[in-house]
């Protein structure tokens, strides 16, 4: 009789430990499902010039949206709100995959990356290009020494943003 209790108690305990072990690896795997991805969106900066026009080009690891930016024609500081394309279908439709968890998890993904000009000879002035999500909204952001005249061009594959430097020295 007391080989069976040994043996009983064998099997409670392999099916105590299995159970746990599941337990475990499903929250495990919810985890790492729930957590956020960084996003290496800059690539690089290149600058070139032409006679009195400097053009700063911001080159994309992933397809990039301009949306809007300030100030409007000049100053030491560009804001452009921008959108990563791969996140604008889960943004514009909350209730597709996992609806309201989506919503959560994007606010949570708070990232801030940067990159500065390869040289500091003939760059306009540029310290350093920003890009920056917090709760879900994306910036990118241009800091000069001193105020510059500028516009912007968005490319059509959505792989760049030009910022176009007038009256260049």
């Amino acid at each position: 009789m007391q080989a069976i209790d040994k043996r009983t108690k064998l099997i409670f305990a392999k099916q105590v430990l299995a159970w746990l072990t599941m337990s475990v690896l499903m929250v495990v795997a919810a985890n790492l499902q729930a957590q956020p991805v960084a996003e290496n969106v800059l690539d690089r900066v290149i600058i070139k010039t032409s006679d009195f026009t400097g053009i700063v080009k911001i080159l994309f690891r992933l397809p990039v949206r301009y949306i809007s930016h300030t100030p409007s024609k000049s100053g030491d500081e560009i804001i452009m709100k921008v959108d990563v394309i791969q996140n604008s279908l889960l943004r514009s439709r909350p209730s597709f995959g996992n609806g309201f968890q989506n919503d959560i998890n994007s606010a949570q993904n708070n990232v801030r990356e940067s990159v500065t000009p390869e040289t500091r000879k003939n760059n306009f002035g540029l310290e350093e290009v920003i890009y920056e999500k917090n709760i879900g909204v994306e910036y990118i952001s241009l800091y000069f020494e001193k105020d510059v005249s500028f516009e912007i061009i968005q490319d059509s594959s959505f792989r760049s943003i030009s910022i176009i430097i007038h009256d260049v020295k």
